[in-house]
């Protein structure tokens, strides 16, 4: 991608205006917030200010970024902080990063792009899961629900939008994952994503049968 002005890059915004990126920011944040380091949030929020302009874009060079943390968040980050934060922004799908080349070819800054909170698809389950007989109407058991959604897991982890990122193990699973749940579905699959995937598909099979 060439270089440039801000404002070419405009078409990359996710976000309406800056109340629409402040109000994804804060959902991102529930889930995420304890993932990160102090020194890495300090990272990302200067991230998020630096993201004003062009709502949600940021091509900000990183000593830029690290230099405003020193002046004005009171406790200054590194350049290998910053990257850090990048690196687990990448892999919850908080941020999608492109690099950049001026015109004789060399490398620029790259350009930061903040990704919309995901909306949690209604999903039909009559479609893809056999109702269970009348007599045995009960919430489904967690072994039950790897077996039939085994195969849709497989086809999701071999997407090209999940490979794009690093996989993370079960540590990184999310706080509204019960623990007992994530460290039954561990023995399985120990990946984050794939373990927050079944609890939801589990949490919405137990309202609609239960």
């Amino acid at each position: 991608m060439r270089s440039g002005n801000i404002e070419q890059f405009k078409h990359l915004s996710q976000f309406r205006d800056l109340k629409d990126f402040n109000n994804n920011i804060e959902q991102w944040m529930i889930d995420l917030k304890s993932k990160f380091t102090k020194s890495e949030l300090i990272a990302l929020k200067r991230l998020i200010r630096f993201s004003a302009k062009v709502v949600g874009v940021c091509n900000a060079k990183i000593a830029t970024i690290v230099s405003a943390t020193h002046e004005k968040d009171g406790m200054g980050i590194s350049r290998s902080t910053f990257k850090r934060m990048v690196t687990k922004a990448k892999a919850f799908g908080l941020l999608t990063v492109y690099e950049t080349v001026r015109k004789n070819g060399s490398q620029s800054s790259n350009l930061y792009v903040f990704n919309r909170y995901p909306v949690k698809e209604d999903v039909s389950f009559s479609q893809t899961i056999e109702l269970p007989k009348e007599e045995k109407l009960n919430c489904p058991k967690t072994s039950n629900l790897l077996e039939t959604n085994n195969q849709d897991v497989i086809d999701k982890r071999n997407d090209k939008k999940y490979s794009q990122y690093p996989q993370l193990d079960a540590s990184f699973t999310t706080n509204r994952v019960p623990v007992e749940f994530r460290d039954f579905v561990k023995c399985f699959y120990d990946d984050y994503k794939t373990i927050e995937e079944f609890w939801m598909m589990y949490k919405s099979l137990c309202k609609a049968f239960c």
